[in-house]
């Protein structure tokens, strides 16, 4: 540091700059610009820091400032250099540094100016530390130094909801809040899946026969892509499967103007299957399942982008006897017998002698129809073995479908399993 406590033949102000320069503004709303201009600081002394009103500053965005450098003497400075960096708790991000090619001379009433630009993508404090060395015109060599302190906060609060379905599927609840003091406009809400799975995104219109709106075209292309063999084509023609949905991207079900006032919450909904070749306990136990990019914009024009880390989930445990449902009918009368298909899976290493057993006491009201014992005979490891189960509706709505047990002759396993689906009871058709 500079240890001569004469005034100063140069002064330096730091300004920070909207990004960009020149925005739309939302007439709605044009009372902040959050743009703030910092008056001249004094001379830090080593290690200290100075808080300062560069307005509200967000994780995502692009910081800017100005940093001039302004002769306010009478006589000439030489040699002068600029150099700044953004400092965090973490790492150092070197912004300029104009040491090893100084100005050569800065005469009286005279400017100079840098602009530094930097994406924040960490929470908590930060520094931005500037400095300043000339030469004064008898050789003496001066420093000034500017350290100042401003907090970065989360713009977007996101939460996440898994529902983990008997077929592997998952359904994927995303929560976002606007956390910001201001309103945000979220220009884009990307979803990508992790390796194992593909997805579909369930936040658009659908048409009058509940297909969503480009359906046929997806699955037309993707059809193609399954059948080109070549890595490289494949990816060329997802890419090109990318492009197609930009040009003829459907309609949103939040519509076209997504603005989030401050504090308000946003759900998005996502279906992930396991992609074709994919192992199903693989696909089954797997906690990662993608991320998110989100790129908004302020109500005074600034932009910022997201990307979340990877979204996880708690894998469900498999079940060592798993019984799951594979066909339900697409109408059920009250009162009449239905039929559904189920499944039932060994996941153990020995050979089991399963048998099912109705528990007519935890059935409520959906009671099974017909012999209450049900042999399935030897089911080997890791396979499967298919039946058909009876029951009769006694109660219309929604009802819920157990009471099972399931046991294994040769080992004397049992479960039972109060609840393994749904169905929906109508008075009559």
């Amino acid at each position: 540091m500079d240890q001569s406590r004469e005034p100063h033949l140069l002064s330096l102000k730091v300004i920070r700059i909207p990004n960009p320069l020149v925005t739309p503004v939302d007439p709605r709303n044009n009372n902040d610009r959050d743009s703030t201009t910092l008056t001249e600081a004094t001379e830090s002394e080593p290690g200290s820091a100075k808080d300062t009103s560069f307005g509200k500053v967000y994780l995502g965005e692009t910081f800017g400032s100005l940093i001039r450098v302004s002769n306010d003497s009478t006589v000439l400075t030489r040699e002068i250099s600029v150099k700044a960096e953004i400092q965090t708790s973490t790492q150092r991000f070197p912004l300029t540094d104009t040491s090893l090619e100084p100005l050569s001379t800065l005469g009286p009433s005279k400017s100079t100016e840098h602009v530094i630009q930097h994406e924040i993508k960490e929470l908590g404090v930060h520094l931005l530390v500037c400095s300043v060395t000339y030469l004064t015109d008898d050789g003496e060599k001066r420093n000034i130094r500017q350290i100042h302190r401003f907090q970065v906060m989360n713009p977007l609060a996101v939460k996440t909801k898994v529902n983990n379905m008997a077929d592997g599927k998952v359904f994927l609840e995303v929560q976002v809040q606007n956390v910001a003091d201001r309103e945000m406009h979220l220009e884009r809400m990307k979803f990508e899946s992790g390796d194992v799975f593909g997805f579909k995104d369930l936040n658009y219109v659908v048409d009058d026969n509940g297909m969503e709106v480009m359906s046929k075209q997806l699955e037309s292309t993707k059809k193609e892509i399954d059948n080109i063999n070549d890595k490289e084509d494949t990816q060329n023609s997802e890419r090109s499967l990318e492009e197609n949905v930009e040009e003829e991207e459907p309609e949103s079900i939040f519509g076209i103007q997504n603005y989030l006032n401050p504090q308000d919450i946003r759900q998005y909904l996502y279906m992930l299957t396991p992609k074709p070749g994919i192992e199903e306990r693989l696909a089954r136990t797997i906690n990662v399942l993608g991320k998110l990019d989100i790129v908004w914009r302020s109500n005074s024009g600034e932009t910022g982008r997201l990307q979340t880390s990877q979204l996880t989930r708690k894998p469900p445990i498999l079940e060592e006897i798993e019984l799951s449902v594979t066909t339900i009918p697409a109408s059920i009368i009250l009162e009449t017998p239905f039929t559904l298909g189920c499944r039932i899976r060994n996941r153990t290493t020995s050979v089991l002698k399963v048998v099912v057993t109705a528990v007519k006491s935890k059935m409520g009201a959906v009671l099974l129809s017909g012999p209450s014992t049900k042999n399935l005979g030897e089911l080997a490891p890791d396979n499967v073995v298919d039946f058909q189960l009876e029951f009769v509706p006694l109660s219309p709505g929604l009802q819920r479908v157990g009471g099972l047990k399931i046991s294994d002759v040769i080992s004397g396993y049992t479960k039972e399993i109060d609840h393994f689906t749904d169905i929906f009871v109508l008075f009559s058709k």
